[in-house]
């Protein structure tokens, strides 16, 4: 890795002194699931940077949102953890105020409606965007009102047309996808409500730099948030950040709440100010090196244990054909070679191949019939309930790898 590079411009407070911090090569998109095998997948470069002035961490290099989402293939999983997480989120925000029974709310980023299902008894009225039509049509068809569209300023200025403006719009982890965050706010200003809350939920920044998840880095995820960087791009827009919260779903995220400036006094809560306090502690130039050199030794540890696993003539497979987990198997160099399938509970991943590595997917059914030695966590922030599920499935003798923060082995056997 290149230390010296000249700087790039950060995209969000368009500073210029943004410096690259990790360079993985070039990867294939990792949620375009590939039909048969061979099948050579395009790739694209794979390196962040990380500005000292707002502490943004962004992709180097952007795909094209038509590219990343014309085959997409990510569904919302049906996890314990993740329903409480939803609870979590609906009582901070009742408790806080930012909803009621009389909420009309939208989600950006919708996926399947399981978030807008779960909160629908809670408000007056849920809507969904999303801009994958096959995922669209599932939400749509479980009765969650979805619509098939990329959010902006136009399509949000339609929308307000038909259902009026929305007192809370909530971004689940979709913030970070797209190369120009600004239109996705420029599409909130025409539909949010003048009183009304946009509510922020991402991949932390902070959590990524400490636990070295250098695996949430892929083509989709274009941004990096810290609540600095997000609060420099909503400035820009006349929001304001005036509380936050932070949890460990998805490996670390933060839930961020914001409102229109609009002349008045913003008061923000003391857990935004003392997470934006601590920020500045991890995220400085000294801390984002770090980060990288951890995630470097990762790589080149996870290549070397599973090779040598393998070379024993022991069967591995990993579990969860995640995003996250085709730019850990991309980048450690890890194939089908190696690991011979990858276990989903997600039907229409099930039969496809994963892209680059070319391992095939396949459903958890057959994995409790059919045991490896080894299972690789690609899907580790779900560890918890993978292990749980397997072992009361399965009673055969296995060993979990689990690569973050640091590589490590979660035994079970038949009397665990």
């Amino acid at each position: 890795m290149n230390r010296n590079q000249k700087h790039m411009t950060c995209r969000v407070c368009l500073c210029n002194e943004a410096v690259e911090v990790l360079d993985l090569g070039s990867t294939p998109l990792a949620n375009e699931l590939v039909d048969n095998i061979p099948c050579e997948a395009q790739t694209y470069p794979l390196s962040i940077e990380w500005c000292p002035q707002c502490l943004n961490i962004q992709l180097s290099y952007c795909v094209s949102s038509q590219d990343l989402y014309k085959n997409y293939f990510y569904v919302t999983p049906k996890s314990a953890s993740l329903q409480n997480h939803y609870s979590q989120l609906l009582r901070f925000l009742q408790e806080n105020r930012y909803l009621n029974k009389d909420t009309h709310l939208l989600e950006i980023g919708s996926n399947s409606g399981e978030l807008l299902q779960f909160f629908q008894r809670s408000v007056a009225s849920v809507l969904g965007v999303d801009p994958a039509e096959n995922i669209a049509e599932i939400a749509n068809a479980r009765g969650i009102r979805t619509e098939a569209d990329f959010f902006n300023a136009s399509s949000a200025k339609s929308l307000s047309k038909k259902v009026g403006p929305q007192d809370l719009i909530i971004a689940r982890h979709c913030f970070a996808h797209n190369e120009n965050p600004g239109e996705m706010v420029e599409g909130v200003c025409e539909i949010l409500s003048d009183n009304g809350y946009f509510v922020i939920e991402n991949a932390y920044a902070v959590d990524t730099v400490e636990q070295n998840e250098f695996d949430q880095v892929y083509h989709e995820h274009m941004y990096y948030y810290s609540l600095h960087s997000l609060q420099a791009l909503l400035e820009r827009y006349e929001f304001a950040l005036v509380d936050a919260m932070t949890s460990h779903i998805h490996g670390g995220s933060f839930v961020a709440v914001a409102k229109r400036i609009s002349g008045r006094e913003i008061c923000k809560s003391n857990t935004l100010q003392r997470l934006l306090e601590r920020e500045r502690h991890v995220l400085n130039l000294k801390g984002v090196m770090g980060f990288s050199d951890r995630s470097l030794g990762i790589i080149k540890g996870l290549h070397e244990v599973i090779t040598e696993i393998s070379s024993q003539g022991k069967v591995i497979y990993s579990y969860g054909a995640t995003a996250k987990g085709n730019t850990l198997l991309n980048v450690c160099g890890l194939d089908c070679n190696q690991i011979k399938y990858c276990v989903d509970s997600t039907d229409i991943k099930q039969g496809k191949f994963l892209p680059g590595s070319g391992i095939e997917i396949i459903s958890e059914e057959f994995c409790y019939e059919n045991p490896p030695d080894y299972f690789l966590l690609t899907a580790w922030n779900y560890s918890e309930e993978i292990i749980k599920k397997f072992t009361e499935q399965s009673s055969a003798p296995v060993t979990f790898i689990v690569p973050f923060p640091e590589i490590r082995y979660i035994r079970k056997n038949y009397n665990s």
